[in-house]
């Protein structure tokens, strides 16, 4: 579910790894955001992200240590659309969105909490907040939103929309 997280240049935002992965303590829960309600087990799921084109990555559940940051996976984005993830040095999440494709975060989340002693944190992800499983997964609870924004500002985050430039690469 989670995707490679790839910073695209826009003004004022910049990409924080705000834990060193190696010396982070994993939290007693997880989330899972998700547009697909009354989950009662998670199972695995093989995922094409980048970073696994070729389908070399076992199957899956990923999870985040952070309810906002989770939220934004709630539905299918890519950063090549101009969507970009990032979390400050605080852990505040700030997810920037084309104000063309807004209209794509107006739909329910579900945000499953799922205890975390069959997660590992992933290699490679850079911001340090995904973690994932190969083991099947009860939740302990689920909240529901009515929008992706909705769920990320309620964990404290900021969703910000912006116009797009004929600059930008």
């Amino acid at each position: 579910m989670f995707k490679e997280i790839i910073p695209q240049a826009k003004p004022n935002i910049e990409q924080v790894n705000h834990h060193s992965p190696e010396k982070k303590e994993k939290p007693e829960f997880l989330y899972h955001g998700t547009n697909v309600p009354d989950i009662e087990e998670f199972e695995p799921k093989k995922r094409l992200m980048p970073g696994n084109i070729k389908g070399n990555i076992p199957p899956r559940i990923y999870a985040g240590d952070n309810p906002a940051f989770a939220s934004t996976f709630s539905f299918p984005w890519f950063t090549n659309e101009g969507f970009e993830l990032s979390v400050d040095d605080v852990g505040k999440v700030i997810f920037n969105v084309p104000t063309k494709l807004k209209y794509r975060l107006n739909q329910p989340v579900y945000l499953y909490k799922m205890p975390s002693d069959k997660f590992e944190l992933t290699p490679g992800e850079n911001t340090g907040h995904s973690y994932h499983t190969e083991n099947k997964i009860k939740p302990v609870e689920i909240k529901t939103f009515e929008s992706v924004q909705a769920a990320i500002e309620n964990y404290g985050g900021v969703v910000n929309f912006y116009e797009e430039n004929n600059e930008k690469q």
